[in-house]
Formats: C-alpha cells, sequence, structure tokens
C-alpha cells in the first residue's frame, strides 16, 4: 500500500494499520496493537500473527509442522481455533504434528507416517480415535 505525493511513492502506514486490524479481528486474531514488532509478541501470537499473513495473501492451503509446539496450553488453544475458523472458510490445512490430540482436534483425515513411509490412512474422524492413533504409532495395534 502506497500513497502519492508528487512524484514519490511512500507506504501508506495508516491505511496498512486499519488493513491488518480489521483483518486480524475477520479472523478472530486479537492482538494488542499493530504497531508492536513480531518480536515481542508470545510464541502463539506469532504463530497467529504467521497464519493471518499467510491466508492474507490469498493462500488456499496452509501447511503447518507442529504448530502448537513450544506454546502454552492456553496459547495452543487459540492456534486450534483458528485453523477451525479456516476450514470452516475452506480453505485447506495439512498439519503435521507429534501431538494426536491436538490433530484429532482440527483434522478431518489421518495419515500416518512411520520414517516417511504411510502406515495407515483414515479417510474420516469418526474411524479412529486418538488413543488407536497412539497405539498405532507405539505398534500396540496391528493394522
Amino acid at each position: 500500500m502506497t500513497k502519492t505525493i508528487g512524484p514519490i511513492k511512500i507506504l501508506d502506514k495508516k491505511n496498512m494499520k486499519t488493513i491488518c486490524k480489521n483483518f486480524l479481528t475477520s479472523i478472530g486474531i486479537r492482538v494488542r496493537s499493530v504497531d508492536e514488532p513480531v518480536g515481542v509478541l508470545s510464541g502463539g501470537e506469532r504463530q497467529s500473527v504467521a497464519i493471518a499473513r499467510t491466508v492474507h495473501f490469498g493462500a488456499k492451503l496452509l501447511i503447518l509442522d507442529e504448530p502448537t509446539t513450544a506454546l502454552s496450553f492456553k496459547e495452543a488453544r487459540k492456534v486450534l481455533e483458528y485453523i477451525n475458523e479456516l476450514k470452516k472458510r475452506g480453505l485447506g490445512i495439512v498439519v503435521i504434528s507429534h501431538n494426536i490430540y491436538h490433530v484429532y482436534e482440527v483434522a478431518d483425515r489421518f495419515t500416518i507416517l512411520d520414517k516417511g513411509v504411510k502406515i495407515a490412512d483414515y479417510l474420516y474422524r469418526k474411524d479412529v480415535t486418538p488413543q488407536d492413533i497412539v497405539d498405532i504409532i507405539t505398534k500396540k495395534k496391528a493394522l
């Protein structure tokens, strides 16, 4: 976003802040101030801003690798809420995680890999429980 003053183009920071705040609010993300540097945000806030940025620039598919790692319970919960909100909006989302319980909350389909080899694939959440997934991973359950 730029504005022109004579022959010079400069960033339209006021408009950029308004667009940023409105977009974050529209997908349920609350930050204290859009002027705050990302470096001072909490881990969950940083993750949320990264997700929002991707969506704002038109991504159709969001690939999240360990999106809740190193987040507090509260922050992880918010990130999972954002993921569910984006699913409702029709965005394709792939979540790669070791936290089965977090993935189970947001996933519709499950593909389980072991050293890069697919060992199980469930097309519907109703076909598998989090404990089934744990048992498959720990080899307590035969496929």
